[in-house]
């Protein structure tokens, strides 16, 4: 399930991203983004489970400064996971 998800989001962030250099495109998906969000605003516009975030941050894949007793999460790390993912159906 968490793999179909990331399989979707990842076509629709390379959908959005086609045509742009990586600092442009971080630029466009992350705009009026916070730099450091809350795990639930994550989950919503990653389309990732709350579950998938916690075990993406345990396997590292994912960076997160605590706030108090709040988590947040660095929205960079989450497109830069993205970015490092496999392309699926695109000529190397």
């Amino acid at each position: 399930m968490l793999f179909e998800i990331l399989i979707h989001q990842t076509k629709s962030i390379a959908t959005a991203l086609r045509g742009a250099d990586y600092g442009e495109q971080t630029m466009h998906i992350l705009n009026n983004f916070p730099e450091y969000a809350s795990i639930p605003l994550i989950t919503q516009r990653f389309n990732i489970s709350r579950s998938g975030i916690y075990r993406m941050l345990s396997q590292g894949d994912i960076q997160a400064v605590k706030v108090g007793r709040s988590t947040r999460i660095v929205a960079r790390s989450v497109e830069a996971y993205f970015a490092r993912l496999p392309r699926l159906g695109v000529a190397a």
